[in-house]
């Protein structure tokens, strides 16, 4: 297949969109499949080309962009975005109606006709493609094993995004000073990521061992090293449920929250709901109560990787096969 993708990120609206579709592309080159991505933020456009074709175009209208597009002639358009306007969807079509929209929440949710959800399940496009089963996880994930529990915590990892919007990780940082006990963090940022005084600061006064990662390549192997997860509910939510990773949830949006109370009755994840409504000593309150309970950590960590099992990459290529082949009926 030829694919189109549309991804964008930055600091406001986060990079979870670019770093999962580079996930799939990754996955779809190596089955032969042709990519082509297409983008209006220079950040994605930075990140996206190291490995991809892509255009950076500010307008779909753009000459320049439209002649490019009717080269590569795709057989199916991906449309990763929270958001799109009406008049580029439309666009969109006359170049192939088959326009895939994936966790798509905004607004012109008609004039896209097929719909994968997992992280937005009730709020995507109508389909019966809404299922965590088809959560798309970096191919290293398809052969990763769940972490042996332990019940004494001793390294805890924060992630709140590629960006973190809000800069919740140094009010996590902060909040972790107030348990008496001390813990060697690694906190995970992004290339979106702009709160780089505040984290000094929250860093220069913590009485743990903070490490601090930047642009993670193999998200597995880190991962592992954590005994507890304190992490926002996009896609390395679900990539801990997979590895079985105890998490309590700080939202690094208000629309997470769907996805975090999801897992949460599913029996993954403790939901705190979002990051600016929480003080740091409810925080702290929450991630004691987690360090204490190991009969909770051992749920989730047997619980985590049902719910999410690595595959559902290969059940979206699946899904796109259908869909250029015309067999996939009442999407």
């Amino acid at each position: 297949m030829k694919i189109l993708i549309l991804a964008d990120g930055n600091n406001e609206i986060g990079m979870g969109h670019v770093y999962r579709e580079l996930n799939l592309a990754k996955y779809l080159v190596k089955k032969k499949h042709k990519i082509l991505f297409l983008t209006n933020q220079v950040i994605s456009k930075k990140m996206i080309s190291k490995k991809y074709d892509c255009i950076f175009s500010k307008n779909l209208q753009f000459k320049n962009t439209q002649n490019i597009l009717k080269k590569f002639i795709p057989d199916l358009i991906i449309l990763d975005k929270l958001n799109e306007s009406k008049a580029n969807i439309v666009l969109l079509s006359k170049l192939n109606p088959k326009i895939v929209g994936i966790d798509y929440i905004g607004k012109n949710k008609k004039f896209i006709p097929y719909g994968i959800n997992y992280l937005y399940q009730k709020n995507g496009i109508k389909t019966n493609y809404s299922n965590f089963k088809f959560s798309i996880l970096n191919q290293f994930f398809l052969k990763a094993k769940r972490i042996k529990i332990q019940k004494e915590v001793k390294t805890i990892i924060i992630l709140q995004g590629g960006a973190d919007t809000y800069c919740f990780t140094p009010k996590i940082i902060d909040s972790l000073n107030n348990i008496q006990e001390k813990y060697k963090i690694i906190v995970v940022i992004g290339p979106a990521f702009r709160c780089w005084k505040d984290l000094e600061n929250s860093i220069d006064t913590s009485k743990n061992t903070v490490i601090v990662k930047h642009n993670v390549k193999n998200m597995v192997t880190l991962l592992k090293k954590a005994d507890l997860a304190i992490t926002a509910a996009g896609n390395t939510l679900l990539e801990l449920a997979n590895l079985g990773i105890p998490s309590l949830v700080i939202c690094a949006e208000r629309f997470e929250n769907e996805t975090a109370h999801h897992m949460e009755t599913l029996g993954f994840g403790k939901n705190l709901g979002f990051g600016g409504d929480l003080s740091i000593e409810k925080i702290t309150l929450e991630i004691r109560k987690i360090i204490q309970n190991y009969k909770f950590r051992k749920k989730m960590n047997l619980l985590g990787p049902r719910i999410i099992d690595g595959n559902g990459i290969k059940r979206v290529e699946k899904i796109f096969l259908k869909i250029v082949k015309n067999t996939c009926n009442n999407l």
